[in-house]
């Protein structure tokens, strides 16, 4: 992708709860900024027009770059407003028939039943029950993979360039900047009425000349209800032990 690339606003590819969503439409954003978006406040119309710009081929295409420990279960890797669908769109036996059927019928129904009616901005369903089985998934191994196969980029390149700002647009957490020469972050939740459901954390810290360190902090709870100030507690904890180490 070209550095300079700029991303008009789309209507197509708005997405529920984005930020940018009040910008007039054709509003041209750079490359950068859009992925600041994404990876700073996880703003959902800038995913979706991330995914448009990259495609879904060459996103699956890095999942199995990446060695995730089981890379079928995001794929067809959907955008958000597809992800959306699932919740609010379809009813439940519906929505769990997608998640239990065969890539090949996902594919399907993606291509019939989901893509005509995105964006989705809302609907009559709340499938909370599939926030843990029918989502995006990876473990905190592949997690440190991601960030293991992104630090290698080639040092002074474009890429590397666009992932440093992407990933170090935001660090969660008071106090972390002033530790570490480097520190990339990306958080991330799914929410209802009960509350968060998924609460996700993943700093990747690092000293010049020095090997860097990742601190995960993943949370699921099937009825809601994770207490973010509990898990914020615990992270900050851990940032400071790892800052302290030699």
């Amino acid at each position: 992708l070209d550095p300079e690339t700029t991303i008009p606003l789309s209507a197509s590819k708005l997405a529920l709860a984005g930020t940018i969503n009040s910008e007039p439409l054709g509003t041209p954003f750079p490359l950068l900024d859009m992925a600041e978006l994404m990876m700073g406040i996880s703003d959902n119309t800038a995913t979706d027009h991330l995914h448009a710009l990259v495609g879904r081929d060459r996103i699956e295409q890095t999942v199995d770059a990446f060695n995730f420990s089981a890379p079928d279960v995001l794929k067809p890797f959907l955008n958000i407003s597809e992800q959306f669908s699932l919740y609010f769109s379809f009813p439940l036996a519906t929505a769990l028939d997608y998640v239990n059927g065969s890539e090949s019928y996902q594919r399907q129904f993606l291509q019939d039943q989901i893509e005509p009616i995105t964006p989705v901005m809302g609907g009559p369903f709340a499938n909370t029950q599939i926030f843990l089985t029918g989502t995006w998934r990876a473990t905190p191994t592949d997690i440190c993979r991601a960030f293991a196969q992104l630090r290698r980029l080639p040092q002074g390149s474009d890429a590397i360039d666009l992932v440093d700002h992407a990933l170090g647009a935001s660090a969660a957490q008071p106090e972390v900047r002033g530790n570490w020469d480097r520190v990339w972050y990306k958080g991330g939740s799914l929410d209802g009425s009960a509350g968060h459901y998924v609460l996700t954390h993943a700093w990747m810290l690092e000293n010049a000349g020095q090997d860097p360190w990742v601190v995960i902090a993943m949370s699921n709870n099937s009825t809601g209800g994770i207490d973010e100030f509990a898990v914020q507690s615990v992270t900050g904890r851990m940032l400071e032990l790892v800052s302290q180490m030699p």
